[in-house]
């Protein structure tokens, strides 16, 4: 039961997307409909991104990464420490495809949404001493805001 809870908190974290490709998105365009250029997120910066955020699961700890509108953010960070096992930890297997969906200016600071697949896999232990995994493939969106020179 408590790995079922675990699975259910995961699955309220990480947006699950049902097909098995990465979504076709529109490319961005300008206020007069043409393309506008982009200045895509380094995947190095998502990557280290999504590695904190599972450090930061394995440690309890996810309410510096969870957007202050994040549904039921107050009853997922109150609610989390009673539903992992104990020693149950979230390994990233692989991240990838990146891809920026939308950027905006404000000011000095360049805010991007970033789509990021990520293969993880959640290593439970077990009474018997050995550990079970339980491999996901999920969707994320992430907000990366940068400074920019204007």
């Amino acid at each position: 039961m408590k790995s079922l809870s675990l699975l259910i908190l995961l699955a309220l974290l990480l947006p699950v997307h049902a097909h098995s490709g990465m979504r076709t998105v529109d490319p961005i365009v300008g206020t007069n409909g043409e393309p506008r250029d982009t200045v895509p997120v380094p995947v190095a910066t998502v990557e280290a991104f999504i590695h904190a955020l599972a450090e930061a699961w394995n440690r309890q700890q996810l309410e510096p990464f969870l957007d202050p509108d994040f549904p039921n953010r107050e009853r997922v960070i109150a609610g989390f420490p009673g539903h992992a096992v104990p020693g149950t930890r979230l390994r990233i297997l692989s991240v990838g495809p990146v891809q920026t969906v939308e950027q905006t200016r404000r000011g000095n600071a360049l805010v991007s949404k970033v789509i990021a697949r990520v293969r993880a896999q959640l290593e439970i232990p077990e009474s018997s001493g050995s550990i079970r995994r339980e491999p996901t493939t999920q969707e994320l969106i992430i907000r990366v805001e940068r400074w920019v020179p204007e």
